[in-house]
């Protein structure tokens, strides 16, 4: 399999890294039995790692870098690669340095598998979530998120302007009874930590009126 010819590029003769890239291509789908989208991924990925330490080296072959490497280059690199990419872009190029090293290490080019040395990538859940919502995003969510003509609708809007307007957080609108909203005032009671009484609030004045509450 050529790896040039697969993502549509023309072969580069005499070029050492994609000889290898070649070769790391036909293990991978001979010995690892991958289909040949993920043996392409794979490959434009090691090439990018691959062509840095060589452009770095001053002249290296890509032999001798690929002989030479040790865990704190592999570190790296990854800790430079991952500035300013998203998630998933680093997670890509870890899955195919780990398959390229464990390629490296059969084949004899490396004495010790270097995987290890490829750091994990932390992928919290909510993590690519914006850290704010603008005005118009919770208007849109306040409105077009809910239907006020059922009831479950309105809850849901009465709780999310609770929540917009009043900056009230999930648990204190969760604690909240009916015993605590005066409705001649417009006031409501934020009950604290161990049911414990806290300030009043004043209510929006387009909270979803109780006439609506069903």
């Amino acid at each position: 399999m050529d790896p040039d010819v697969e993502i549509g590029l023309p072969p580069r003769s005499g070029d050492g890294i994609e000889v290898l890239l070649s070769e790391f291509a036909v293990w991978l789908d001979e010995r690892r039995g991958l289909s040949s989208v993920t043996v392409v991924n794979y490959v434009k990925q090691v090439r990018k790692f691959l062509r840095l330490l060589v452009g770095a080296s001053g002249g290296g072959t890509v032999d001798a870098v690929v002989t030479g490497l040790d865990g704190v280059q592999v570190t790296r690199f990854m800790v430079g690669y991952c500035q300013d990419r998203n998630v998933w872009s680093a997670k890509a190029m870890v899955t195919a340095l780990r398959a390229f090293f464990r390629f490296a290490h059969a084949s004899g080019r490396t004495s010790v598998l270097l995987t290890g040395a490829v750091p994990a990538v932390a992928s919290w859940r909510g993590a690519v979530l914006p850290k704010s919502l603008s005005a118009e995003m919770v208007e849109r969510l306040l409105f077009d998120g809910t239907d006020s003509a059922t009831v479950t609708g309105r809850r849901d809007r009465a709780i999310l302007m609770l929540m917009a307007r009043l900056g009230l957080r999930s648990a204190e609108v969760t604690a909240l009874e009916l015993s605590d909203i005066d409705w001649r005032a417009g006031v409501l009671t934020i009950r604290g930590k161990g049911d414990r009484l806290g300030c009043g609030y004043r209510c929006p004045s387009n909270l979803v009126p109780r006439s609506q509450l069903g």
